[in-house]
């Protein structure tokens, strides 16, 4: 028989609809669904497996929050294990739990979708290389008083 680590913990459970990629996720936790439960086998603050005893259905929810942890969780598995005992398996929601700090990171973009970076070096975007020339013809110029040749201006960019 598996060891049962008696470490309580208080999760809040609720309901998120926001697709998984999102960094800030729109969630509500309530009291009403903060319940106490503890680690089924070794503790994981990744990916926990814990056994809640709950009147409630947690398949109701799919998003979860352990506050001593400081992370956010999906629901990725609930098993009735008996009457008002629930096996529920997590799994960390990296971006939810550091979105603070992801928030704070300073980067530089190096790929867009709608427009690139000339400074920065990518294989994938094609600028465009027309050259385009314009030939105009100017009035006598002199130099200091004296009569100038010709001029030729050149710009790239």
């Amino acid at each position: 028989m598996r060891k049962v680590i008696t470490m309580a913990l208080s999760i809040e459970f609720t309901r998120c609809t926001d697709d998984k990629r999102k960094l800030v996720k729109n969630v509500e936790f309530s009291a009403a669904n903060t319940i106490e439960g503890v680690f089924k086998d070794e503790p994981s603050v990744v990916n926990p497996v814990v056994l809640i005893k709950s009147t409630i259905n947690p398949r109701t929810f799919n998003y979860a929050k352990i506050a001593e942890f400081g992370r956010y969780y999906f629901i990725d598995g609930v098993r009735a294990v008996r009457n008002g005992l629930w096996e529920i398996t997590l799994v960390c929601d990296v971006r939810m739990s550091y979105a603070t700090s992801i928030k704070s990171c300073k980067t530089i973009g190096e790929r867009s979708t709608s427009k690139g970076n000339s400074f920065l070096h990518d294989e994938l975007f094609t600028f465009s290389t027309k050259p385009k020339h314009e030939y105009r013809t100017l009035g006598s110029f002199s130099w200091n008083g004296n009569a100038a040749g010709n001029f030729i201006l050149v710009t790239a960019g």
